[in-house]
């Protein structure tokens, strides 16, 4: 009984260690609401600046596959810095169903992890003249507060490439232009659950204490 109790407090406080290190995947960018598809119409870069307000690591990049299922072309989308204009991480989403949907977004896992420190960064993705449509005129949406939204990005280019500029023309102060996301872990915030398995690894330690009390083994 007594090697059995020390094995049930070993493994619930290796429960409380592990969990307490899981982290919840979070969307940079939800719930938009009535937004307006269009077609980008010539090759350019498009996207959005933001304000990381603590740190966080980025896990995948994405693309907007809101008619789905499956992108018409590949698009490239990266994450820079804004200060330097250093790209920090980008990634290719293909055409067709690659990576995984997840709320009309089609997303390709990094293959390091990106950290991200307090800083403002521009995500930017290249979009084609073909049928794979960006959300524009975008009034509402949902960012973590994680995350301040800053201003619509975009410009004419033929390739990925930093840009602070907005001259595309079809945006208008305080909207959203929605092509490229991401995804991304905050250590602080526990994964769903964990909260709850550390409750639980908490009251086995009480229990096993007491039911030690009580065969005497405490």
């Amino acid at each position: 009984m007594h090697n059995f109790l020390r094995v049930a407090e070993f493994t619930f406080g290796l429960l409380l260690v592990t969990t307490s290190t899981a982290k919840a995947s979070l969307v940079a960018v939800s719930n938009v609401i009535s937004p307006v598809n269009l077609f980008a119409g010539a090759d350019v870069v498009e996207g959005w600046m933001f304000t990381a307000n603590s740190s966080m690591t980025v896990t995948a990049l994405g693309v907007l596959d809101a008619w789905g299922p499956g992108l018409e072309a590949s698009h490239d989308v990266g994450i820079y810095r804004y200060g330097d204009q250093e790209l920090l991480s980008s990634v290719t989403v293909p055409a067709g169903t690659p990576g995984f949907l997840l709320d009309g977004f089609r997303y390709i896992e990094l293959s390091a992890s990106l950290t991200l420190d307090p800083d403002t960064y521009v995500i930017l993705m290249t979009a084609q003249n073909n049928n794979d449509v960006q959300w524009v005129y975008v009034q509402s949406f949902y960012t973590p507060s994680q995350i301040t939204w800053v201003k619509v990005l975009g410009t004419l280019s033929p390739a990925l490439a930093f840009t602070d500029r907005t001259d595309l023309g079809y945006h208008f102060p305080g909207a959203g232009i929605f092509g490229p996301n991401f995804i991304f872990e905050d250590p602080s915030v526990p994964e769903p659950g964990s909260a709850f398995l550390v409750v639980a690894g908490i009251s086995g330690l009480i229990a096993r204490r007491r039911v030690a009390r009580w065969c005497g083994y405490a």
